[in-house]
């Protein structure tokens, strides 16, 4: 598998194209699991989905999975940063402990996005 084909999924297409939807022309619609959670989970299966593309092409080889260990620390990085430190250095930020909740729901989808898509009766046509 080619690693920018990654980018042409139809999953990452639909979650990036929603989180579009949701930021640019829908905010605020009243509801509090769209205007507040809705884009942090959807943050997540994009932010791995482009490591894995980013890791192959400067590894030069085909993705692989990133593996539990990998999806933790990201889901980990992800919260400090933007829970922890950015609320930190800017008052206009604030930190919120169910956004780190939905970072996490959003790396468990990202977990079995990810084994559908390395599976290898998914996979043996490419």
């Amino acid at each position: 598998m080619k690693p920018l084909r990654l980018l042409l999924k139809p999953w990452f297409i639909a979650f990036v194209l929603t989180g579009i939807l949701i930021r640019y022309y829908l905010r605020p619609t009243g509801i509090v699991f769209i205007d507040s959670y809705l884009n942090d989970i959807l943050s997540t299966p994009i932010l791995f989905q482009l490591s894995l593309v980013t890791l192959a092409l400067l590894q030069k080889r085909a993705p692989r999975a990133l593996n539990g260990y990998q999806l933790i620390f990201g889901w980990v990085w992800i919260s400090l940063h933007f829970e922890w430190l950015f609320p930190l250095l800017k008052s206009s930020v604030t930190s919120d402990w169910l956004d780190v909740l939905a970072y996490l729901v959003g790396t468990g989808i990202f977990y079995f996005i990810q084994k559908q898509m390395f599976s290898p009766r998914v996979n043996h046509a490419d």
